[in-house]
């Protein structure tokens, strides 16, 4: 299906109630510029009378590289486990001495990720037709963000960060890994992407 952009990106943090998973409320992951969702398989080869007789694969997780345009304060604190910190500032401004409180957000060698569902949906192409679809990752967890910073020279090009996750099947007894529905229209998508985070 030939998709041709990337919407509604949301994170909400995963919870095992013995076996029933059940999420927090879903907060907004940033303005998405892209998301890869890459499945990663267990192989086994079975060789007998000089031939390949059996062969298994089985869906055991997957790697999620997400860049968006920022990461608003709320879904760094669930998807990285950072902590914010204010700090008083005093600078002047047009002569006048201003002082403000700055907050910023610590990553430290303490920070502890959590598991998180992850949700988005896109624009696509069925058949000539225009559909909507939506995409679910169970259980993840992600890495602080990666920043790349450039000085403007003769051109200007926006640098903005990304994160990698790696997911795996939840804990239920379905072990579900991913999701995946076409919806006829993007209010049903974004609908979708709601209703795959049950709350307790």
């Amino acid at each position: 299906m030939p998709q041709y952009g990337l919407r509604g990106a949301r994170v909400a943090q995963y919870n095992n109630n013995q076996g029933a998973i059940t999420y927090g409320n879903p907060v907004k992951a940033g303005c998405a510029i892209s998301a890869q969702l890459e499945l990663r398989f267990a192989e086994a080869r079975l060789y007998a009378c000089d031939t390949l007789a059996e062969y298994l694969r089985e869906v055991i997780g997957g790697s999620i590289t997400f860049g968006a345009k920022y990461f608003p304060t709320a879904a760094q604190q669930l998807m990285f486990g950072s902590q914010t910190k204010n700090r008083s500032v005093t600078y002047q401004n047009s002569g006048t001495t201003t002082t403000a409180t700055v907050t910023s957000l610590v990553t430290s060698a303490n920070d502890s990720q959590k598991y998180v569902g992850f949700a988005c949906y896109c624009p696509d192409m069925v058949d000539g037709v225009q559909k909507w679809t939506a995409f679910f990752v169970a259980k993840a967890k992600f890495s602080q963000p990666s920043y790349t910073l450039q000085t403007k020279g003769e051109s200007i090009t926006f640098q903005t960060p990304q994160t990698v996750g790696e997911f795996l099947p939840d804990d239920s007894g379905g072990m579900v890994v991913q999701e995946v529905a076409i919806c006829d229209s993007e209010a049903e998508a974004d609908a979708w992407c709601d209703a795959v985070f049950p709350n307790s």
